[in-house]
């Protein structure tokens, strides 16, 4: 059968966690987070990835880079049920969605197995920087092992990245990437602002600065990612 479970709002969504017995001290905050991490998934049709007409057909309907007789929805889509069909035999999660539903899964069960491209890409070159900081090695003078690669057309904020290389292989590139990431996710953080401020601390004289060992270009603080910041 379908999965047909209605959407529920966020105070329903809180209630009926609260209803399964987990512990939610403060249901505001609750309803906030939930709002944040997944409350839009499945809003306008709990189908939509399998349905090209909910998406973007300005963008699905292009030619695929590799196989450009075909849609970039199409081939999207046989990945998709590729990625699938091999979750099925080793994620119990999306073994009960198949057993007791049938083998479409809601957007929020299969963004858990969904590729995302680019999106991976700039995940592991955060994580890199991450274990960078976590053993107090040096960050603001290194040439990135991993590199984030071109910057599409839809993140608008960190594209001038595609003009410089040295940009996106110094710590800046990945900085212009998590301020374009925070601002979709969570546009009331401070990130951003907090990183201007801890710049504005940081020696700005040769032979040492940002914009010589970090990537930073000059009149970094006028472009709009982080023009904002100031805000």
């Amino acid at each position: 059968m379908e999965y047909d479970k209605p959407h529920l709002e966020l105070s329903q969504q809180v209630e009926k966690l609260a209803g399964n017995g987990l512990q939610i001290s403060d249901r505001d905050r609750a309803a906030r987070f939930l709002e944040t991490v997944g409350y839009h998934l499945g809003l306008r049709h709990k189908f939509g990835h399998l349905e090209v007409e909910n998406l973007d057909l300005e963008r699905t309907s292009l030619p695929d880079t590799d196989e450009p007789e075909r849609s970039t929805f199409e081939v999207w889509l046989e990945r998709y049920v590729e990625h699938q069909q091999r979750a099925a035999k080793s994620e119990d999660f999306i073994k009960h969605y198949v057993q007791k539903y049938d083998s479409r899964l809601p957007t929020w069960v299969a963004t858990e197995i969904m590729e995302f491209g680019q999106l991976v890409r700039w995940m592991k070159v955060a994580n890199y920087l991450r274990n960078v900081s976590a053993h107090h090695a040096s960050l603001w003078n290194r040439s990135l092992t991993y590199k984030i690669g071109r910057i599409p057309d839809n993140a608008p904020l960190p594209i001038h990245l595609n003009d410089d290389p040295d940009r996106k292989s110094r710590v800046y590139g990945m900085c212009a990437i998590l301020a374009q990431l925070t601002s979709v996710i969570r546009p009331e953080d401070r990130w951003s602002a907090r990183l201007v401020e801890l710049l504005d601390r940081f020696p700005s004289a040769p032979p040492v600065s940002p914009e010589a060992h970090m990537g930073f270009p000059m009149g970094w603080r006028q472009l709009a990612v982080w023009a904002t910041a100031s805000c």
